[in-house]
């Protein structure tokens, strides 16, 4: 899917900016909480409704794997490994932050680094002489950036606050505001705020991520991302967990995870959501080893109507 690489492209931006770690989630809004569901599921539309919101989801869950992965690195080099899209920009910032720690305060000026593609980015960072700490702040601007010739240019701003940091040799925690202002590319823009937290050690991570109201212009329209996402890993294992509302054409569902999902490789392997609409019948969408299954369960039922619709791993992609 082109707009899952424009994703991880935006990630890396930030990745070049130096800030450190991918992840997200934790509580919402009052507001957003509270919402009501304006959506309405039959057993004829339900399985069109669930592939529209699992698309949404699929595609801001990107940035939480990305942060899980940088989180665990006790150290984490700048590199420019993570694709040059808005997901790879966040993933440029987070490591920026994740190496806090400089021989000496940064300037508040702006360093420009050419693209591959083209283009440039400006960084600009204040704070950090002491470490990571509350205030520290990165920003990034797109100059018509592209990682290769062939890429869509990307324009607009991001900028990433700390609003908590604690790190010690075996674990760091750190929560990061990011607010992006038409960042992005014709592909995939975004506008509004995400806040991020994140724990983790050599062993285990917890990331999470709080969509409160992003504006999110793609290809398909425009969408107001609503949801959190929440991803921990220990042992080996991954498990994910959804909340809040998935926007769906002009309607909004409610996301309830009946079981956090296990997370193999990109595939959903097993656990189930529910996506809720105003009435409270629902979807219920459930991992699997070759596939995702989703069944339709009116209000008060506690068994399904009709035969479950499978969706195989290979068809997400």
């Amino acid at each position: 899917m082109k707009m899952k690489t424009t994703m991880r492209g935006a990630a890396c931006a930030l990745v070049l900016a130096g800030l450190g770690a991918c992840g997200g989630g934790g509580g919402g809004s009052s507001d957003r909480d509270e919402a009501a569901a304006t959506g309405d599921l039959t057993a004829e539309n339900y399985a069109a409704s669930t592939d529209a919101a699992y698309a949404t989801v699929e595609l801001s869950s990107e940035l939480s794997a990305m942060m899980s992965e940088t989180v665990q690195a006790q150290s984490v080099p700048a590199s420019r490994s993570a694709a040059l899209t808005p997901v790879g920009v966040q993933r440029l910032v987070l490591e920026r932050v994740r190496q806090g720690s400089r021989e000496q305060a940064q300037a508040a000026e702006p360093v420009t680094q050419p693209c591959d593609g083209g283009g440039s980015l400006s960084i600009t960072e204040s704070g950090f002489d002491d470490g990571i700490s509350r205030g520290d702040k990165v920003t990034v601007v797109a100059n018509g950036c592209k990682e290769s010739a062939d890429d869509l240019p990307m324009t607009g701003s991001l900028t990433a606050t700390v609003t908590a940091a604690s790190e010690t040799s075996t674990s760091a925690s750190f929560s990061l505001a990011f607010q992006f202002s038409a960042f992005g590319s014709s592909e995939l823009r975004f506008n509004g705020g995400v806040n991020i937290s994140a724990t983790g050690t050599d062993s285990e991570s917890r990331v999470s991520i709080d969509y409160n109201g992003l504006t999110v212009t793609s290809a398909a329209g425009t969408q107001q991302w609503r949801h959190t996402v929440v991803e921990q890993s220990a042992n080996g294992g991954t498990k994910l967990k959804l909340g809040g509302l998935v926007q769906v054409r002009s309607d909004f569902y409610r996301l309830e995870q009946a079981a956090d999902f296990g997370v193999s490789g990109t595939h959903l392997v097993s656990g189930s959501l529910r996506l809720v609409d105003r009435q409270g019948d629902y979807a219920l969408i459930t991992g699997g080893a070759e596939a995702l299954s989703y069944s339709f369960f009116p209000a008060g039922s506690s068994a399904p109507t009709g035969s479950p619709v499978t969706r195989p791993h290979s068809s997400l992609q």
